[in-house]
């Protein structure tokens, strides 16, 4: 049995190409620039989960987008880590200043804000999936099928909140 789904046609190609076109037209020219590598890297990972994890690609993207906040979350207290690991004490604000603690953080840095910047799009996004999965499962119907509604509107809801509140009591003050 073939799998016609993943091949790479000449309209899949050009409709990528749209969508990085329509981002660098309607973004400044470097925040176009860290978007398409931020969505170059979603869809890549999507790609992964899709084919080791053994999902069909859309629930592959909902988990993913799902878990995009918590991986910009994290990645942020880790820059913050390496950089308090590096200079020996908690970095401060407007005297250490990122790019010149240390390469690693530097590094860390960049790759936090790239992002930090996709987090947005994936906000608007990811309730799309989740309706869409939510519709096809009432769809299939059966009551096993309600529990996985109710799973698929509470579980991102609670993980996005989650990574809001974290974000907004600020452990560690790495905000400030």
């Amino acid at each position: 049995m073939t799998n016609h789904g993943s091949r790479l046609t000449l309209g899949r190609l050009m409709g990528v190409i749209a969508l990085f076109a329509l981002i660098f037209a309607v973004s400044p020219p470097l925040v176009g620039i860290y978007l398409s590598v931020d969505l170059s890297g979603v869809v890549g990972l999507i790609i992964l989960v899709a084919r080791f994890g053994g999902v069909p690609k859309v629930r592959a993207a909902l988990w993913v987008l799902i878990g995009y906040s918590w991986l910009s979350l994290a990645l942020l207290y880790l820059t913050w880590l390496v950089a308090w690991s590096t200079l020996g004490h908690p970095p401060r604000s407007s005297i250490d200043d990122p790019q010149m603690i240390s390469v690693p953080v530097s590094t860390l840095r960049y790759l936090t804000f790239v992002l930090i910047l996709g987090v947005w799009p994936t906000l608007f996004v990811c309730p799309l999936l989740i309706f869409g999965e939510a519709m096809l499962a009432v769809e299939r119907g059966g009551p096993s099928r309600s529990n996985e509604v109710a799973r698929l509107l509470l579980i991102p809801l609670l993980l996005w909140l989650g990574a809001f509140l974290i974000l907004g009591l600020d452990p560690g003050r790495v905000l400030d």
